[in-house]
């Protein structure tokens, strides 16, 4: 029932990051209850999330798809808790999940359409756009391996149909948003990616306007580098940077930004390592308005020493590092095979038994669990 994305199984892991077997299930077509936490009328929610839809070749969505949709998504993700009592975000043909502690997606499942929406803490600039593609990718073939599925259990039909959903721009407006009809060439070309795409409330008048007030939407509309350079750290941004480089590089970009010896002074006090370069970086932040354009001019053409503290990248990964690394390697599974170097028959071997169950997460997931348990090097 799990292969068939009936019953889906929690995301839990024990202390040493390995996954704790299940004691019970979810079953998403037994949810009744109704989104009433707010969620989507949070704060900035539009200026924060970005949106896809996938819309079905035929009339409507079967709910049977629906339900097998979300516990696919449960399968991948953990689901968000929400509110002052930290309730689970699952609702009847729709949930929130948790990609990572800035990001969520909403997905919700109607008649006609699936809408997928990743939603950032702070804005939509900070959303990466290969990770939002990976996303992507993943979402759209579990989608064609469940409508499949269902084609092929619910009809007299022995054969697969093409193009089951078709991908759409959508607005990010929380209520009744906007679909585009654009083909995928043009939003290759144009946008990079679907879901590097966020459409504002705007396009609602612009279809309906003249060509001209259409190009001024479409200008308006995508994230620019511009405006993600323009961004404000997050401390999980911070935290991340100082991890890649040495209390004395820390030191010398903080001194490089105007950061004085009181400064330094007053984090004496802090013993470890680790901490002590979070502090410092976080310090220049609110002190000088730090913003990734003040970084990416500090650390300009500084590539990443991994022979620089060995022991933070010679971890064997975990069970959760591979869980959540998979669905992010996307629809680039054996480019990620050949740079693991993996023998290239051992990609015809794993990718032939995924050939019917066309799965992107559970491929990545098996060559990354292979990688692991073969070779004798294998680290983060």
């Amino acid at each position: 029932m799990t292969h068939l994305d009936i019953l889906a199984e929690p995301k839990r892991y024990d202390s040493d990051n390995e996954r704790i077997p299940a004691d019970f299930y979810y079953i998403a077509s037994m949810v009744r209850a109704t989104d009433t936490s707010g969620y989507l009328k949070s704060d900035g929610f539009t200026k924060r999330s970005i949106a896809i839809a996938f819309q079905s070749s035929s009339l409507m969505i079967p709910p049977a798809l629906s339900f097998r949709f979300i516990s696919y998504c449960l399968y991948v993700w953990a689901v968000k808790t929400y509110g002052e009592k930290n309730k689970d975000m699952l609702f009847h043909r729709s949930g929130v999940f948790t990609i990572d502690p800035s990001l969520d997606m909403y997905i919700i499942c109607e008649d006609e359409t699936i809408i997928a929406r990743l939603v950032h803490a702070r804005t939509n600039a900070l959303i990466m756009r290969d990770l939002a593609s990976s996303i992507n990718e993943c979402l759209t073939s579990a989608l064609e391996k469940i409508s499949q599925l269902y084609i092929r259990t619910s009809s007299d039909q022995n054969h697969t149909s093409d193009a089951s959903f078709i991908t759409r721009i959508c607005c990010n407006a929380p209520d009744n948003p906007c679909i585009r009809d654009v083909s995928k060439q043009k939003m290759l070309a144009k946008y990079g990616y679907v879901l590097n795409m966020a459409l504002n409330t705007k396009c609602k008048q612009s279809m309906l306007g003249s060509q001209e007030r259409m190009k001024t939407c479409e200008q308006e509309c995508p994230v620019t580098n511009a405006e993600f350079l323009k961004e404000k750290p997050t401390d999980l941004d911070l935290r991340r940077l100082s991890l890649l480089y040495m209390k004395n590089e820390i030191r010398e970009f903080a001194l490089q930004l105007g950061l004085n010896s009181e400064d330094f002074d007053n984090l004496l006090h802090i013993e470890e390592t680790e901490t002590w370069k979070f502090e410092v970086v976080r310090k220049c932040r609110n002190s000088f308005a730090l913003t990734f354009r003040h970084i990416k001019e500090l650390v300009k053409g500084d590539p990443i020493d991994f022979d620089k503290e060995p022991e933070k990248w010679d971890i064997v990964p975990t069970e959760k590092h591979i869980d959540k690394l998979a669905p992010l390697i996307g629809n680039n599974s054996l480019k990620f095979l050949i740079e693991l170097e993996m023998e290239f028959n051992t990609w015809e071997r794993i990718n032939f038994r995924h050939t019917v169950e066309r799965d992107l997460v559970k491929l990545n997931r098996e060559i990354l669990e292979e990688w692991r348990n073969t070779f004798v090097k294998c680290t983060i």
